[in-house]
This record gives C-alpha cells, sequence and structure tokens, in this order.
C-alpha cells in the first residue's frame, strides 16, 4: 500500500466487479455498505490508524466495483417475448459492422406506438435494416416497423456468446426491420457529421482509384474502421503478429503525439510555449479520440498522457505503474464493463508488461548505440508484451504466431510511415488538394507492405492453432512471467524452484484436462442452419457427419470452437447418409445406436417400436403424423423450418435445436 495504493484498489475493485458478473447484489445494501466504510474510512483517518484504514480501503474498493457494475448494467431487457410489427422511432448510436444482407446499428429506443410495447423504452436495441434501403449514419432518428425479440444465445457447445458480448454494450434486444417509415438528420449534431464524413471519404478513396490493400489500410489506421477487413484480412494480420498495429491503439496516439509536438514546435517561441503546447497536443488528442470512436485502447493512452502531462506541467515526478493503475480504476468506475473488454484487457496487460520489463531489466542492457540500440528496445519490448499477452490471446483466439518478433522489427517502423501516410491521405482528400499521382504513391507504399505481409503471413508453420489453456494455466503463466525479471536480475536456486514449481502446476494441469477429454464420449446433434450435422465423439476423436458441402462455416463457427475447448485431436468429416462403426458407437443410413440408446432418422411408418429412444427429423423429410410412445422424443434440428416445430410441439414431446441448442448424449 504504500508504494502503488492505486494498484491495491485496483484489484480489489476488479474482485468487486467479478463478484457482481458472478451474482446479483441489492442496489441498496450496497449503497449502505459504502456510505458505512466511508464513514469508518474518516475515523480511521482521523485516529492515524493506517493498517485499519488500508484494510477497509480495500474493502471500500470490492463493494465501490460491485455497486458501480450493478447501477452500469440494471433495467437492461435482455428476455422478451417476440412482438411482431412493432413501430418505434430509434435514434442511431453506432454503426456497426454489416453482414451480408443488412446494415447493422447500435440504437436506442426514444417512442413506440403501443402501450404493450412501452417496456422497450428506452431500452438500447440491435437494429438489422435489410440492404435494399439506403445506408444511416450516426445520430438520424428513425421510425421503422418491424420484429423484436431477445439477442440469440449460442445453440452449439463453446460458440461465441454474441448476446453476453452485446450485453456488456447495454444491449439486450434486437430488431429486423422491414419498413423504414421517415429519416430525421440532425444537421447540428457533430457525431452525425462525423459518420458523414467518414462514409464520404470512404466513398473517395474508391472513387480515386485506391487499390483494395490501401483503402482497408487506410480505413484502419486513419478513421479506426476494420468494417472491411474480411476474415481472410484479419487472419492474415494475425498470422503475421502485426494485428495490434492495425487496430487503433496506444502506438497510434503517441505516433499522433509525436506529430503534434513537431507540428506544434513554433509555439516554443511564445511565452509559456512548452506548457502550451502540451495543453494543445492533448486537446486534439482527445478530439482524435473522440475521431475514431473513443475505444478503451485509445481512451485508456489519452487518459494516461494527459494524467502524465498533466504531472509534467506541474513538475511533479510520474510513477508509470501509478498512472497505469489510475486510469483504469477510473475508467472500471465509468465502465466496468472494460473490465471484460478483449481490447481493454489486452491493452493494460500490454503497456504493464513493457513498463514492468523495462524498468527491471534496464541495468541489464548492453551498451549498444545508434541502431543496435533500437533494435534491442524493439525486440525486449515485442517479446516482453507479446509473451505477456499470450494468456489473453489464447483465451479468445486459441492461436499464437511464432512471427511477432519478425512482424514487429519488420512492420513497427513501416506501420510508422503508414499512419503518416494515411493521415496525410485524410488531410488531402477533405480538404480537396488531390491529384492521381498522389494515389499512385500512396498504392505503391502499401503495395509493398501487403506484398511483404503476404510473404510472412502464409507460412503456416510459425502458427500454433487450437490452443487450450485453462484458468489455472493463465493464472500460472501471468504469474510466473511477473517473476521472471527477479530470477534473472538475481539468480537463487530457491527462486528457481519457484518458477519450476509454478512449471509443474502449469503441465499438471493441462494433463488433467487432457486426461478428463479422453474419457468422455458423445453423441452430438448440433444446431446449423438449413443443414443437419451429427457427430461422434469418442476420446480425442470427434467423427462428424454432414448434409453440408461447403464446410468453411461448419469448420469455423461450429466444429473448431468445439474442437478446441473439448481439445479434439482428430477430426474426420463423412457424408451424412454414410454408414460407420467405431466401439461403441454404429451408425447405418437410418439408424443409430450409442451405447445402449437408439436413434431413427427421418422414419417413415407412424409408429415405431419401444426400443427407440430417439427420432432425429431433418429437412420435414420424415412422417409427421408419427406417434411416439412415452419413451420417445423427436429431435428437429434447424434444418427444419420454424413453423413445422411450432406445429409439432403442441401435439408431441419435441426438442427443437434452434430454440434449446444442440441436443448431446454424454
Amino acid at each position: 500500500m504504500k508504494y502503488y495504493p492505486f494498484a491495491f484498489w485496483l484489484f480489489f475493485l476488479c474482485i468487486g466487479i467479478f463478484a457482481s458478473n458472478q451474482y446479483a447484489f441489492n442496489v441498496n445494501i450496497l449503497w449502505g455498505l459504502i456510505i458505512s466504510a466511508i464513514l469508518i474510512l474518516l475515523v480511521l483517518l482521523f485516529l492515524k490508524r493506517k493498517t485499519l484504514f488500508s484494510i477497509f480501503s480495500c474493502v471500500f474498493c470490492i463493494v465501490l466495483g460491485a455497486l458501480s457494475f450493478e447501477n452500469y448494467n440494471r433495467n437492461i431487457l435482455s428476455e422478451i417475448a417476440p412482438i411482431e410489427n412493432s413501430i418505434m422511432k430509434i435514434d442511431i448510436a453506432e454503426v456497426l459492422k454489416p453482414s451480408d444482407k443488412y446494415f447493422k446499428y447500435k440504437t436506442k429506443i426514444i417512442e413506440v406506438t403501443v402501450q404493450e410495447d412501452s417496456v422497450l423504452k428506452n431500452q438500447n436495441l440491435l437494429l438489422y435494416i435489410p440492404k435494399k434501403f439506403q445506408e444511416n449514419f450516426t445520430g438520424q432518428e428513425l421510425w421503422l416497423r418491424g420484429s423484436v425479440s431477445e439477442i440469440e444465445s449460442p445453440k452449439n457447445p463453446h460458440q461465441f456468446n454474441y448476446k453476453e458480448y452485446m450485453l456488456r454494450g447495454r444491449v439486450g434486444v434486437q430488431m429486423f426491420s422491414d419498413s423504414v417509415l421517415m429519416v430525421e438528420n440532425p444537421n447540428g449534431s457533430l457525431n452525425y457529421k462525423l459518420s458523414v464524413f467518414k462514409s464520404n471519404f470512404k466513398k473517395q478513396l474508391k472513387e480515386k482509384g485506391f487499390s483494395e490493400s490501401s483503402r482497408i489500410f487506410i480505413q484502419a489506421l486513419a478513421l479506426g474502421d476494420r468494417m472491411d477487413m474480411d476474415t481472410e484480412w484479419r487472419q492474415k494480420l494475425s498470422v503475421a503478429g502485426v494485428s495490434h498495429l492495425f487496430a487503433i491503439s496506444g502506438l497510434h496516439v503517441v505516433i499522433i503525439y509525436e506529430l503534434l509536438f513537431l507540428i506544434l514546435y513554433p509555439i516554443l517561441f511564445l511565452k509559456h510555449g512548452r506548457n502550451l503546447r502540451i495543453i494543445l497536443s492533448l486537446i486534439l488528442i482527445w478530439g482524435y479520440a473522440w475521431f475514431v470512436g473513443a475505444t478503451p485502447s485509445v481512451v485508456r493512452s489519452a487518459f494516461m498522457l494527459s494524467f502524465y502531462s498533466v504531472g509534467f506541467l506541474m513538475q511533479r515526478h510520474n510513477n508509470l505503474f501509478h498512472t497505469l493503475a489510475f486510469t483504469a480504476f477510473v475508467l472500471l468506475l465509468i465502465n466496468p464493463n472494460n473490465l471484460f473488454d478483449v481490447g481493454f484487457q489486452l491493452s493494460y496487460s500490454a503497456v504493464f508488461f513493457i513498463v514492468w520489463y523495462a524498468k527491471l531489466l534496464k541495468p541489464l542492457k548492453p551498451k549498444l548505440k545508434g541502431i543496435k540500440s533500437k533494435i534491442y528496445d524493439i525486440l525486449l519490448l515485442t517479446t516482453s508484451v507479446q509473451l505477456g499477452v499470450l494468456p489473453i490471446i489464447i483465451f479468445y483466439f486459441h492461436q499464437f504466431s511464432w512471427l511477432f518478433l519478425f512482424g514487429n522489427l519488420i512492420f513497427l517502423p513501416l506501420a510508422m510511415l503508414l499512419v503518416v501516410l494515411s493521415f496525410i491521405t485524410l488531410l488531402l482528400i477533405a480538404t480537396g488538394f488531390w491529384c492521381d499521382l498522389f494515389t499512385n504513391v500512396i498504392n505503391l507504399f502499401f503495395g509493398i507492405f501487403n506484398a511483404i505481409l503476404n510473404l510472412s503471413a502464409y507460412s503456416d508453420i510459425f502458427v500454433v492453432k487450437n490452443i487450450h489453456w485453462n484458468r489455472v494455466q493463465i493464472l500460472v503463466w501471468f504469474v510466473g512471467f511477473i517473476f521472471l525479471p527477479f530470477l534473472i536480475l538475481r539468480f537463487s536456486f530457491r527462486k528457481l524452484s519457484y518458477l519450476i514449481s509454478l512449471v509443474v502446476i502449469f503441465e499438471l494441469s493441462g494433463f488433467y484436462d487432457l486426461y478428463q477429454s479422453k474419457q468422455k464420449q458423445q453423441f452430438i446433434i448440433f444446431n446449423q442452419y438449413k443443414e443437419s450435422v451429427i457427430a461422434y465423439r469418442n476420446g480425442l476423436d470427434l467423427h462428424v457427419f454432414t448434409t453440408q458441402k461447403d464446410k468453411a462455416n461448419l469448420e469455423n463457427y461450429t466444429i473448431n470452437p468445439f474442437v478446441t475447448q473439448e481439445e479434439i485431436r482428430n477430426v474426420k468429416y463423412f457424408d451424412f447418409n454414410e454408414d460407420f462403426s467405431r466401439k461403441e458407437f454404429n451408425k447405418t443410413k437410418n439408424l443409430i445406436a450409442f451405447k445402449n440408446k437408439l436413434l431413427v432418422i427421418n422414419p417413415q411408418k407412424e409408429e415405431l417400436p419401444k426400443e427407440i429412444n430417439y427420432i432425429l427429423g431433418s429437412k420435414g423429410k420424415f412422417n409427421q403424423d408419427l406417434k411416439l410412445k412415452e419413451n420417445q422424443l423427436l429431435i428437429l434440428d434447424a434444418s427444419n423450418y420454424k413453423s413445422l416445430a411450432e406445429k409439432l410441439q403442441k401435439e408431441k414431446p419435441l426438442y427443437y435445436t434452434q430454440q434449446k441448442g444442440s441436443f448431446i448424449i454424454e
């Protein structure tokens, strides 16, 4: 507490947020605890009881974290019966990445026309508008008609939970609009003007002949817009280990800050010029943060720069750990859901490990000059950051690229140049000073960068995929990596034994997970839209039977998440009607025997033997007048129409995967 109080307070604030995320607390009780804790702290401060003050300050932070989470997330509507033909007025808060068929927006409901729909008023809404209607912008108000429902939870094991992701942004309901009745443009709104400007800028990039790679990079670096980056582009950047260079982050804020310092150099000749230059640079940096969408990493960087610069102006020494902890504390108080945001976690972890390793290993830096010193600094920074954030990357993305050293050494200097070129392009197009020569020059630079990126990105030997670490392994890695510099600086066998113990715990935890996976046997009916997909899992082997011809979407969104989390080692695909036999699983075209259970596929008879336990209906090709016995259950997968499921649900026991998720027999 003596040296890093904010680090301790931040830690206990996070505990309070985590606790409130897991368990619902009464807000009134939390307010009572907050007031009581404040009174106790004041008494302890007056009595100068430092130890008790420290203890109660931590308790206060736990309660404060829980209270901030409850206040921020209360009154969010996440469960609602579907509403057809609802008419409402909405305000567009954010333009999201469109899908193939729809524009997507994060909006707020201003008015509803039907009294029964009043529960929706002032709720945030995920809005889908067909692309046959015109594009809309932030700040516009629209009258719409459409169907409202809650955002669906994932229907297959270990799939990305889009509902939870949207709830972190306080959005729990969605609307598919079939008619845009009226559009109101708020011409005085800065957000609206900015949204229109960005859209027009993207159109001008196309009109002026910029290549696809140039447009994608310029939009990412100058606008903070990665909407046009498809899966292939994101994978390419990830494999090369340079995704962070094209997600607006602290690196870009620092580059812009340095550029502003250079541009504002003449101000130094004025009275109080040094302070004035810092203040103007900070104002412009916050303007830039707003311009690119105020992402957590940009706000964190702008906040840290502001805090550090204010200390400099007041001629006070700033401790970077204090600055880091203080900014995280404040941002989590403002939005406690930031704690669960991958960008926030990566941003703060990266900066922490930069400062941690740079500070502790500074005495070991060899005496180098010029370019050698710069290369050494980049390698140390890159290695410490990448290995420090490795658990977060594996937890969310389940892969790791060893090209990060090469990628950052080559691409980091280039990225600085590309950021400058992107902003020059932005300024020239915005002011109308443009000629075709600029287009050719910009295309040349970005083309060279893309060519180098392609050479490095398609080397699969450097990429480790489908990695699964459990929470124990993630925690052990963080502890070990934080502890490692102390062993390097002052070696002792005692410290080495601690590190070896952590390695043993890490390995044993992984082996235990693997052992559990080997014991599992499962039969799974996945929920795959318009197709039928079933699978037999025997330990580390998965056998998939599908009617789907194009397996790319099936693998990426359904099978691979299951394979990664369940530590499957071998996956084989078969035609849905193919015969198959392994140990306790036997399949013919229409009959499956799994241990002591029998399942028939698309039966044509009205009655089935009582030995049959389950009936799978695929693509509506079964006898819909089927009469079920007491021990029998009809299962419909997502290859069947919803109307058919609703009809049969009234007549017989039914499990519909589109409603309840995949069906699993252990």
